[in-house]
């Protein structure tokens, strides 16, 4: 069973496989469409969940009704185990190799999410949709994926089984019956102003200007890669309008004001392609290449992880929050800027530089203490 927003109205429609009882009481399968009358996710989701019940007793009267006229048929040659309703089945399959095709009619599909299915369709070891069960899902990810990356191919898996529930014939993806697993990994800490200007002032391009975006944009690494010029062809005093690879599948973009600073650095730039540090990665995915000399940057410059947490280029991320969190900008507007839905994940990288200078201010208290040497 699916729901999915239809037409001009924008109203929820539920589509599920169910049972029909025909005239010489055989049962076969129909697809049904049930508009539910609601734009609200949350109404559509309850009232799913209802027409699932319902057609779940329904089935089951059915089944019963068909298995007690063959009980009273006067052929009773064959054992009462072996009496079971006559079911027609149906008569297409839709394979793993054309999910994607399917599921790019209601939704766009990002070539993350082509890559990690193609990979499953390759390794799964079946053909058909039906033929997917959560212990498979499961096991290929204990296979291919650990922590945090494992949550993500499994959601990418989930993602496309929920977009072709209809003509999978199947009522529920088997990857959302997977749980997800623990996330160990720590966090990225902060990259401080004096760790930033030794990386700057030992970087050459593309780093160095990428290390400049990253610092007054907060973009992570692969969204100031793939930064256009035609993004940031704005008026005076307008503030560009990207759309970060991240939440691309949402539809959402962030408006990002251009320090004076950067736009002086990027005005120098050479103009090779669309992309903005085109010269480098012409189109507009950071090398492996280059990833390993960032590596050797941040070392060479003793830029490192510590206990506050790993430090890698979406460090400066956490570096232009708590900058912006410092300097008074609300909250809503941080969430506009960095592209968060919530106060809860700006929190994760907010670190309150002004509360943190505020506690040393607190008065001390009226005990002798060791003079400082």
């Amino acid at each position: 069973m699916a729901i999915r927003k239809r037409g001009k109205s924008g109203l929820y429609h539920a589509y599920f496989r169910g049972l029909d009882e025909r005239a010489d009481g055989s049962l076969i399968m129909v697809t049904r469409e049930v508009c539910l009358h609601t734009s609200d996710p949350i109404a559509a989701a309850a009232l799913d969940r209802q027409l699932r019940e319902r057609e779940a007793k329904h089935r089951a009267e059915l089944r019963a009704r068909a298995f007690a006229r063959q009980l009273m048929s006067p052929d009773v040659s064959a054992p009462v185990s072996a009496v079971t309703p006559v079911l027609e089945h149906r008569k297409t399959r839709l394979r793993l190799s054309d999910a994607l095709h399917v599921a790019a009619r209601y939704a766009e599909i990002g070539p993350t999410l082509r890559k990690i299915w193609s990979k499953f369709a390759r390794e799964a070891g079946v053909a058909y949709m039906d033929q997917v069960t959560p212990e498979l899902v499961h096991e290929y990810l204990a296979r291919y994926a650990r922590g945090k990356t494992a949550n993500n191919v499994r959601g990418a898996i989930n993602r496309v089984f929920s977009l072709s529930l209809l003509e999978s014939g199947l009522d529920r993806s088997p990857a959302n019956l997977v749980p997800s697993r623990r996330n160990d990994s720590d966090h990225q800490r902060p990259i401080l102003e004096s760790e930033f200007l030794r990386l700057y002032a030992a970087a050459s391009d593309p780093w160095r200007t990428a290390l400049l975006i990253g610092w007054h944009t907060g973009l992570r690494e692969g969204d100031v890669a793939a930064l256009r010029w035609s993004e940031l062809l704005v008026s005076p005093g307008d503030a560009p309008i990207v759309t970060p690879g991240k939440t691309r599948r949402f539809r959402r973009s962030v408006q990002i004001p251009i320090h004076p600073q950067l736009a002086a650095a990027l005005s120098a730039l050479p103009r090779s392609n669309e992309y903005v540090l085109g010269q480098w990665w012409p189109r507009g995915v950071v090398r492996a290449s280059d990833r390993r000399t960032l590596a050797s940057l941040f070392a060479s410059c003793g830029v490192r992880s510590d206990a506050s947490g790993i430090v890698n280029f979406n460090s400066l991320r956490d570096s232009f929050i708590s900058r912006m969190d410092a300097a008074g900008i609300p909250r809503h507007a941080i969430r506009g800027i960095v592209g968060h839905v919530s106060d809860d994940m700006t929190d994760l990288y907010s670190h309150d530089l002004t509360t943190a200078r505020r506690i040393l201010d607190l008065p001390a208290l009226p005990i002798a203490t060791p003079a400082v040497q």
